[in-house]
């Protein structure tokens, strides 16, 4: 058996230059943020992770895998020393992450680089105290429930503000009976609503609004209504395909867009009810952007006006899925959903609503 000399490889590769280095770093940092979006967190969280890490390459002058535990207790110990235990414990939190980013994906990249063996400098001793785990939330037990809704029952008679109180109450109860979606537990008060039509300055708007607040309609069943969808001698008008009365507030905020887009655009031939500077040479439907520009940013979305119509039929005209299926034009499901959480809140079974 023969010897032969084993000689180590670093020896003859180049020195890695100051540029070459740079580059790598900012390429595992753009790698971090794509490994952090590959796991499902959302953009603001990366945004405040990135934040913490450059706040921390910016103290320390060199790339954050050097840092070594007595950097970290200076940066901890005195720099952060008064700040807040929220930003201590976010700051740690996002070093730590990166490091085992660092240790996971680019250990051995890194010691080949600059000889240097990846290492967090945050260990048990000069980690920041406390925590950001959510508290756990026990339920209720079901004599506490029925206590809560019997005294705040009955306080809606001498409550200063009825109508909003009232809702509140409803909501409240029916989530707590039958475990309603988020979206749909999202009750709109009347400010919210007043927000909604003050934003209504224009025709557009002002029918785009009536026809999710008052006919329930969906942002796509909105932008792609024809102009035929509209009968306005017989007072009907079809949403999703299902054909519904026409009522006064509707009727009139039609008449007006209808007018507005005879003067805007006479010539155009596109079909469709709503259309825009775009539209008004092609024959498609208007955008989903422009369609809820108005409510993007408001608490009542066309989204909530849609579902709070919904809801509010039927707690108010009865909890019949029968009904709730004619006048939305809604699919089974849904209708035997709104109307079994509307028993459930108003305390009657399936054969006291159907007498």
């Amino acid at each position: 058996m023969a010897l032969a000399v084993v000689r180590d490889l670093r020896e003859l590769r180049d020195p890695v230059s100051a540029e070459e280095l740079e580059q790598f770093e900012t390429d595992v940092l753009a790698g971090f943020v794509l490994a952090r979006a590959s796991a499902g967190l959302a953009d603001g969280t990366i945004r405040g992770d990135v934040g913490h890490l450059d706040q921390v390459r910016a103290w320390f002058g060199r790339p954050l895998w050097e840092m070594e535990p007595a950097d970290t207790d200076v940066y901890f110990g005195k720099v952060l020393r008064g700040s807040p235990s929220g930003t201590r414990l976010a700051r740690a939190q996002a070093l730590t992450t990166y490091f085992l980013f660092l240790e996971l994906r680019h250990k051995v990249e890194i010691h080949r680089m600059t000889s240097r063996v990846v290492e967090c400098p945050i260990d048990e001793m000069n980690r920041p105290r406390g925590s950001k785990d959510a508290a756990l939330r026990i339920p209720l037990t079901e004599p506490e429930v029925k206590t809560l809704f019997t005294g705040w029952g009955g306080e809606l008679a001498t409550c200063r503000k009825f109508a909003p109180t009232a809702r509140n109450y409803t909501a409240t109860k029916l989530m707590s009976q039958v475990g309603r979606r988020v979206s749909e537990a999202c009750k709109l008060d009347l400010a919210d609503i007043d927000e909604a039509i003050a934003t209504a300055c224009t025709p557009d708007v002002r029918l785009i609004i009536a026809l999710a607040a008052v006919h329930a309609a969906r942002p796509k069943m909105i932008r792609t209504m024809q102009l035929d969808d509209v009968d306005l001698g017989n007072r009907r008008i079809t949403v999703g395909g299902h054909v519904r009365p026409l009522d006064d507030l509707t009727r009139r905020a039609v008449l007006d867009w209808l007018d507005y887009r005879r003067s805007r655009w006479p010539n155009t031939a596109n079909p469709h009810l709503l259309i825009t500077q775009k539209t008004a040479v092609e024959l498609g439907p208007a955008g989903k952007l422009w369609t809820t520009r108005a409510t993007r940013n408001l608490t009542a979305t066309l989204e909530r006006l849609r579902v709070d119509r919904q809801l509010e039929e039927a707690l108010t005209h009865g909890a019949d899925p029968l009904h709730l299926a004619l006048v939305f034009g809604i699919d089974e499901k849904s209708a035997i959903r709104y109307a079994d959480s509307a028993r459930a809140l108003l305390g009657e079974t399936p054969e006291q609503a159907a007498q």
